[in-house]
């Protein structure tokens, strides 16, 4: 891999004049690649080599890639990597992406990012793109589940809490013992919890602690070995299940280390495997440690606060979505668009089937598609499942007069982060309103 550290050098050294990237910023960035090509990640997980993963990095200039059997259109090769002047279309997150049926890692390197976090970054999404190859369909969690979480349950949200209080207090045991018992507490916790939680709520949590709890364990155990994170106000927010599953899914990797030795071939060698099942396995028959009961109580009461307090900010985003000034976008489709793609991580479900996307949303049907970009967007579903049996109207609002490009029988909205492609026959526009009414 020295071949592609002193190829980035290169290409740094030559572009870094004429775009007027500092200096110390070029560096910066070839200083990460070359920690990153001598990150052990094996020890993490068995088979995992960072060294075998393409990667495409997006520095807010330029697209670098590396890794790929041919370079793209629109890449100039560099030695063993290749350019490309902007973002390129593959390129929307920092996530594990499908580039001419090649998977790549993708990142993007904000200038205040700090060496190691962006280091366990890296690692993180290259483990995807290992998941993706090695584990296939066990790797997933059903992103449809996200939707129908009881997020303004205050109970629920308690025993969530008390879930990661419980994990917390196992890793700082200083003891087997100690970490047994809380083990076994958190176990406790959980089973109660997920018996009032759907068959697919229970599956998703678990899912998503296997597919990026294990990501986040494989980075903080290369390039941080010994340090976890904080747990962080999102995991135990109220609409951060998700979230929290990086947390929950990294603490019981590292609880296991202690607990359960090699497990992760366990995992290797099954991989429907759960991470709650193995501790599970590791506590069994242990007695549970007990919460001190004024603090329990204390928890669980400000949960029911906090729950009380999300429904309540749910319904104000959507009232000042709806009211933001300037145009509109609005589609309405008899024929259900379907979700082509979506921001999990940024998306809030308002309710009566609605979802509010602030970052990243694409639908299409037969005749229409729809895509926004940094730009926030209402969908409302067209059957029980907001999302998932398609959507029925979209909404977007606040923004600059869109333009409208026509090309025979179709009309091509373009505005600020937003494109939509329909028939022109069903384009209107009247009071700053652009309406696209799609028949069956």
């Amino acid at each position: 891999m020295h071949g592609f550290t002193a190829a980035l050098g290169t290409l740094v050294a030559g572009v870094s004049a004429s775009a007027g990237v500092a200096a110390d910023d070029a560096a910066r960035i070839t200083e990460t690649m070359r920690r990153f090509d001598a990150v052990e990640t094996s020890v993490a997980w068995p088979g995992f080599e960072t060294a075998s993963v393409p990667l495409m990095l997006y520095d807010g200039q330029r697209t670098w890639l590396r890794g790929v059997d041919a370079w793209p259109e629109g890449f100039t090769p560099v030695g063993e990597i290749a350019v490309y002047e902007g973002r390129h279309p593959a390129h929307r997150s920092n996530t594990a992406a499908d580039l001419d049926n090649t998977w790549i890692a993708t990142f993007e390197l904000h200038p205040d990012a700090q060496p190691d976090a962006f280091l366990r970054l890296m690692v993180h999404e290259s483990f995807h793109v290992h998941q993706n190859r090695s584990l296939s369909a066990h790797a997933a969690a059903n992103e449809a589940s996200l939707f129908t979480f009881p997020t303004t349950d205050g109970e629920e949200l308690g025993a969530r809490r008390l879930e990661v209080e419980a994990l917390e207090r196992a890793l700082d045991a200083r003891d087997d013992a100690g970490r047994r018992a809380w083990g076994a507490r958190f176990v406790s916790l959980r089973r109660g919890r997920q018996e009032h939680l759907s068959d697919a709520e229970a599956e998703y949590e678990r899912a998503m602690e296997r597919k990026e709890g294990i990501c986040d364990y494989a980075a903080w155990r290369s390039v941080s070995p010994g340090e976890r994170p904080g747990v962080g106000a999102r995991a135990r927010a109220p609409d951060g299940m998700r979230d929290r599953a990086y947390w929950t899914g990294l603490a019981m990797g590292q609880l296991l280390d202690a607990l359960r030795p090699g497990w992760q071939g366990e995992m290797v060698a099954d991989g429907r495997l759960y991470l709650d099942g193995l501790v599970a396995g590791a506590v069994a028959g242990v007695e549970p440690a007990a919460f001190d009961e004024e603090a329990e109580r204390h928890v669980r009461a400000h949960a029911m606060e906090d729950a009380a307090a999300e429904g309540e900010r749910r319904a104000a985003l959507g009232e000042d979505f709806l009211r933001a000034p300037g145009w509109r976008i609005e589609i309405l489709a008899d024929a259900p668009l379907w979700p082509a793609g979506f921001d999990p991580l940024n998306v809030v479900s308002l309710g009566g089937g609605r979802v509010l996307h602030t970052r990243f949303v694409r639908l299409a049907n037969d005749t229409c598609e729809i895509e926004t970009f940094d730009r926030r967007a209402l969908s409302e579903g067209a059957g029980e499942h907001p999302l998932f049996n398609g959507v029925s109207h979209v909404v977007i609002t606040g923004l600059a007069e869109p333009t409208l490009e026509r090309a025979g029988t179709v009309t091509t909205i373009v505005g600020e982060g937003v494109r939509v492609r329909a028939p022109s026959t069903a384009v209107e526009v009247a009071d700053h309103i652009i309406r696209v009414e799609l028949g069956g």
